[in-house]
């Protein structure tokens, strides 16, 4: 029975290309969900009947992208590679203006007085490429990685969270952490703990500065004992919270350390002390692809969700990602972009004031549960509110629900009424 193999780099849903190639009697057998893991990439294994032709299929998975390469012999194995969308990309095309729109980012930016000024945005992730980020914006680096440069970005995806973070911070730093990655393709987690661990005395002696840490990326195991690995992550990220001094995003997406249970969301990215942002399509629903809570250390994941979609940038340029976006990668980057506005604007405020506003100003998105929802967590993410919000976070109901670890134990929904509860996106 020949062999049909779909490598899906632009994140589309499985589901779907299931669906798309079921009336050619191709069975999915196995994936691989790991491959590539840079470019976002799923490789999934079809059984396909004897004498199936190969280009039917390829226009079956058209609405998918409009460019396919199709190789290997006709009879024995078909390979597909759907790729990214054909069509304009670059900045007038972009969909950034919609998603800052829809968050509320664009507003905010215009009322803030400071754009960010006095944040640093840490970010953890693929190298950023020097020509994205102005020479006066780059405020340092740091690399375990063999090539020695975290002003380069080989893979694209670094680049692209370095400049959705900041399109609301104009004034903040950006400084790349650029951490080894596996083979796959995935962060190894004590790169990271390196990275933060060399840079604690860093921040620590630059306490007129504020910190935001982007991590979008998801972690595999460390050499060394997970469990332990495990524990030192999550105290050292919670010691980071803890003063105030760090915000933390994280992507609502998996990685390979556990935290007891099997919930969608796992480990370090649920963590105590991480902001996890889910995805939402162009309509406010949530990505197929974004994990959904409760979190494994946290039941109050994802936190918030942004929307993503269509072309955003990659790397030096930008990229068509039709309407799977740049994932919660892209989603992450957009509430560290808020984080360090609202940073800047009130450096006073801590995490929890950061949450209560962040909380209370989110918008219930169609056919969310009320308080905290699974998918969405207390709705999509409104920067404008959020600054509305932040200076009388402490007066807010929400305030002692998640202050200290409050907010680390399993929900019990209290029924206050609180601002954002009753507003609905339509």
């Amino acid at each position: 029975m020949p062999t049909l193999f779909v490598e899906n780099t632009i994140g589309a849903s499985l589901a779907d290309i299931e669906r798309r190639l079921a009336p050619f009697g191709a069975r999915l057998v196995k994936t691989y969900p790991n491959v590539g893991a840079l470019l976002h990439t799923q490789l999934a294994l079809f059984d396909a009947p004897p004498g199936a032709p190969l280009a039917p299929m390829v226009v079956a998975l058209r609405g998918m992208a409009t460019r396919l390469e199709a190789a290997g012999p006709a009879i024995t194995n078909y390979s597909i590679t759907l790729q990214p969308l054909d069509g304009p990309t670059g900045p007038e095309y972009s969909s950034l203006p919609a998603i800052m729109d829809m968050t509320g980012a664009d507003r905010a930016l215009a009322r803030s007085s400071r754009g960010g000024a006095g944040v640093v945005l840490l970010v953890v992730d693929s190298g950023v490429d020097r020509s994205v980020v102005p020479l006066e914006r780059q405020a340092g680096g740091w690399t375990d990685d063999p090539d020695g440069d975290p002003w380069v970005d080989r893979a694209g995806h670094g680049s692209m969270v370095a400049r959705l973070a900041s399109a609301c911070c104009p004034n903040s730093k950006i400084f790349s952490v650029k951490a080894r990655a596996s083979p796959e393709g995935e962060l190894l987690i004590e790169s990271v703990l390196s990275a933060v661990d060399d840079l604690l005395p860093l921040m620590q002696a630059n306490r007129d500065l504020l910190w935001v840490m982007n991590n979008s990326w998801g972690y595999v195991g460390c050499e060394m004992d997970p469990r332990w690995c495990e524990v030192v992550a999550s105290r050292l990220i919670r010691a980071l919270d803890q003063g105030n001094q760090v915000s933390i995003s994280f992507a609502a997406g998996n990685n390979n350390l556990v935290c007891g249970g099997a919930p969608s969301i796992v480990a370090i990215n649920s963590t105590e002390g991480g902001f996890t942002t889910a995805a939402l399509d162009q309509q406010g629903r949530p990505q197929d692809y974004s994990s959904r809570g409760p979190g494994q250390c946290n039941a109050l994941c994802p936190f918030v969700a942004v929307p993503t979609w269509g072309v955003l940038p990659w790397g030096a340029g930008w990229r068509d990602f039709g309407p799977e976006g740049g994932r919660t990668s892209a989603a992450a980057a957009m509430l560290s972009c808020a984080l360090s506005l609202l940073r800047g604007e009130y450096p006073q405020a801590n995490n929890t004031d950061l949450r209560v506003a962040l909380a209370a100003s989110a918008v219930k998105t169609p056919g969310s549960i009320p308080f905290h929802d699974p998918a969405t967590g207390f709705g999509m993410l409104q920067v404008d509110g959020a600054l509305s919000a932040l200076p009388a976070a402490r007066a807010s109901p929400l305030y002692p629900f998640l202050a200290g670890r409050g907010f680390l134990r399993p929900p019990v929904f209290p029924g206050l009424p609180f601002p954002g509860a009753g507003t609905t996106m339509v």
